[in-house]
């Protein structure tokens, strides 16, 4: 009886690890050669925008999004609750990069303009999210004014295990032409679980960043920040430049930040002048401000 039973919970798991594996997708994008009418799912059948992936009915959690070496000018925005974005994952475990046989990152260009209302590229509210070998752009095509985007991606709600890898996040944060100083000067590139929506006492755990690149991204006051942690316990942030182009902090922890560790970062804080080289070590955050 005892055999029966250990085979029977055999069977299950491989059932259970053949259902998870069978219902994941790749999914992929060509800016240049695809069409949004297209099934997507084959390397000589991508969809044109990001988006329609995304808001596919067939999308799913364990899903992949495969990204071609193109521009792909952010889709029109969104607004989940009180967040207004660009793109938005509520999946788990979906992950988004770059082709492997492309020698050069996808880049994906997000800028506003003067009084839109807009401020994130992604929100993600999905578990165990990855993107990787992604370029972040900023920068207008034409007036070359610096988008004023508050956060490139943001965490939210039930994002746990997220992992950003060998990603670029390059102009964004300046004030655009007439607006007043100080009105949307808050940017950070990548962010933890911030207090909309009712969600302000939740925590994120286990975010990896490592590996990438910031630069150009200047901050006219304080509240800039490339990095900024919010009630993110056990985070690694590891082997990133950080070109530090304003005020504001490289990396920035706030409350709770229990277990996090930074180390072997690089960072130039062009407002100071100076160059940092984080030590292989582990700076624990707390409830404070760090």
């Amino acid at each position: 009886m005892k055999k029966i039973f250990i085979l029977m919970i055999a069977v299950i798991s491989v059932l259970y690890i053949f259902v998870n594996t069978a219902s994941a997708t790749t999914w992929y994008v060509d800016a240049a050669n695809g069409n949004d009418g297209w099934s997507g799912t084959s390397l000589g059948w991508p969809k044109e925008h990001i988006s329609a992936v995304l808001e596919d009915g067939s999308f799913g959690d364990n899903d992949t999004v495969i990204l071609r070496n193109n521009d792909y000018f952010a889709d029109e925005g969104i607004m989940v609750e009180s967040l207004y974005c660009h793109y938005y994952i509520e999946n788990d475990d979906v992950t988004i990069q770059k082709y492997s046989s492309d020698n050069s990152k996808p880049r994906i260009i997000a800028y506003e303009q003067a009084g839109d209302t807009l401020r994130q590229v992604f929100v993600v509210e999905g578990a165990n999210f990855t993107i990787e070998k992604i370029k972040f752009n900023g920068s207008h095509p034409v007036s070359g004014i610096d988008a004023e985007l508050h956060n490139v991606i943001e965490f939210y709600k039930d994002s746990d295990g997220p992992t950003i890898s060998e990603c670029e996040f390059r102009n964004f944060g300046a004030e655009a032409t007439g607006e007043p100083p100080g009105d949307h000067d808050q940017f950070q590139a990548i962010i933890g679980t911030w207090p909309y929506g009712g969600v302000q006492n939740s925590v994120m755990n286990g975010i990896t960043i490592d590996k990438c690149y910031f630069i150009n991204n200047p901050f006219t006051t304080s509240h800039g920040h490339e990095i900024y942690l919010n009630n993110t316990r056990d985070a690694i942030i590891s082997n990133n430049t950080i070109h530090q182009e304003g005020l504001g902090d490289p990396i920035k922890l706030r409350n709770d930040c229990q277990g996090t560790i930074i180390r072997d970062n690089k960072m130039y804080v062009a407002y100071y002048g100076f160059v940092v080289d984080w030590p292989n070590s582990s700076s624990e955050g707390s409830s404070s401000d760090t």
